[in-house]
């Protein structure tokens, strides 16, 4: 075992081997513990899963990875468009980075069929 695990190991018998008589303080102490490992985790998945995908090419992407960085793409820029002020910050937000530019132009050829449909059928 490498130093630090070592060190948290120790942390961790110290915690239940202490004389307490309240075991809901050990519990609530190891639940905290493991919520803390739980979120780094969380955050290194998500990191490793959003690299590999903004770096592969947008050609190569299956439609599954497509799809969801659509939503990502869109999601973020509708939260970044609640703040904007004016139609150049608009622009900024749209054109900030150089993938956005491609699910917007997607997104917006979808709801061009989407709309052409319901016009259609009216």
């Amino acid at each position: 075992m490498e130093p630090e695990n070592n060190l948290e190991y120790s942390k961790l018998l110290k915690l239940l081997n202490s004389k307490t008589d309240d075991p809901s303080t050990v519990y609530e102490e190891l639940i905290k513990k493991e919520d803390r490992v739980l979120d780094v985790v969380n955050r290194v998945v998500n990191y490793s899963n959003e690299k590999q995908v903004k770096s592969e090419e947008f050609m190569n992407l299956s439609l599954n990875h497509i799809v969801a960085r659509l939503f990502t793409v869109i999601k973020a820029i509708m939260s970044e468009i609640m703040l904007v002020r004016n139609f150049n910050q608009f622009m900024d937000v749209v054109t900030k980075e150089d993938d956005r530019k491609i699910y917007v132009g997607l997104f917006f050829i979808i709801l061009a069929v989407f709309i052409f449909f319901i016009v259609i059928s009216s």
